[in-house]
């Protein structure tokens, strides 16, 4: 049974909706309404930044609200299962705000970043940190038989921010700041420094000495279709392998250093997307469903993307010189809502 129906707030009245999951924009209802009335197309009236009000529902026999975190996967060290619930209030969302408005549909993301936290560890947690990300949010807070998607934020979601605020030059010369980005090292990373997660031989910018570049060919924000096991074939165990001769990984890494310089991005802390991508300001921290690969001064590290204090960077899960970090950090989903469940 659902437990929970959606509910759309209208002014001063809540209405409860029996049969759509139904959400309703707060902001300027008058002026939606009245293009209703005169057969205007509703999402032309929909600005990135409105107010939704969009409760997920559960239903626990077709695992709809609940999802179990699995530590085999989301780490290399821990055991064990943690089930994570839409009705838990750390992980409960009801407010939104637009992301992005489209012809059939809007996407919406949490109007402020939820408290509960999973916890990446480990290659395990740079090889699955994507595929888990999008899982988890898809089965917390989707309704999928209505067409109701969920997955995690990820990188794209923050440059297309960037572009549709004429800032990608910007963002451009902090890439060109960070040394050596987009390039090789001076030297590779020989055999002793050359641990690497099972997944980074799949990615788009793998050098792994000695051996084809010829593989999946992953984009940062892409997993593939399935979780990797920790004894994956060939695998060390843990999810890492190690190259026969040396790595030579390219930087993909940058950051962009604090919450002003990020907001900026985003056309200033009082802007729309500032409000909806970073909704908690210089306290905003999340996970980005994104990988990366950085330079140490004697080995490479492999990271996953976060926001930390309203800024971009990356968390360390793992290094060529096999040793491994952790870490918890909240959501931060974005939904996706056709425009023909929205409460006209």
């Amino acid at each position: 049974m659902i437990k929970d129906r959606i509910i759309s707030k209208k002014i001063s009245k809540i209405k409860k909706i029996i049969f759509k999951p139904i959400s309703i924009c707060e902001n300027n209802i008058g002026n939606k309404q009245k293009a209703l009335k005169e057969n205007k197309n509703f999402n032309e009236n929909i600005n990135i930044g409105d107010i939704i009000t969009y409760i997920p529902p559960i239903d626990e026999e077709v695992g709809c609200g609940i999802y179990n975190w699995n530590y085999e996967y989301a780490t290399s060290s821990e055991t064990g299962e943690t089930m994570l619930k839409n009705s838990n209030a750390k992980f409960r969302i009801t407010k939104w705000r637009v992301l992005s408005v489209k012809e059939d549909k809007i996407e919406i993301v949490p109007y402020s970043v939820p408290k509960g936290k999973v916890l990446l560890q480990g290659p395990q947690g740079y090889n699955n940190a994507v595929y888990l990300l999008n899982k988890v949010c898809k089965k917390l807070y989707s309704y999928e038989k209505n067409g109701i998607i969920a997955r995690s934020i990820n990188m794209n979601d923050f440059e297309e921010g960037v572009k549709l605020n004429n800032k990608i030059a910007e963002l451009d010369r902090i890439k060109e700041n960070a040394k050596n980005f987009n390039k090789q090292d001076e030297l590779p990373y020989k055999k002793e420094k050359s641990y690497y997660p099972i997944i980074y031989e799949r990615e788009i910018k793998h050098k792994i000495m000695g051996q084809s570049t010829e593989k999946e060919n992953l984009d940062i924000s892409d997993s593939g279709n399935e979780l990797i096991d920790r004894k994956d074939s060939g695998s060390l165990g843990e999810g890492k392998k190690q190259a026969e001769t040396g790595i030579w990984p390219i930087k993909t890494y940058f950051n962009t250093s604090n919450y002003k310089k990020t907001s900026n991005l985003l056309g200033g802390k009082n802007s729309k997307y500032t409000k909806v991508l970073l909704p908690n300001g210089n306290k905003t921290e999340y996970w980005v469903a994104s990988r990366c690969i950085g330079h140490g001064t004697d080995c490479a590290h492999y990271d996953v993307r976060f926001v930390y204090k309203g800024f971009i960077r990356a968390s360390r899960l793992y290094a060529s010189d096999d040793i491994a970090g952790s870490r918890e950090c909240a959501l931060f989903p974005v939904v996706s809502l056709p425009i023909k469940y929205l409460n006209k």
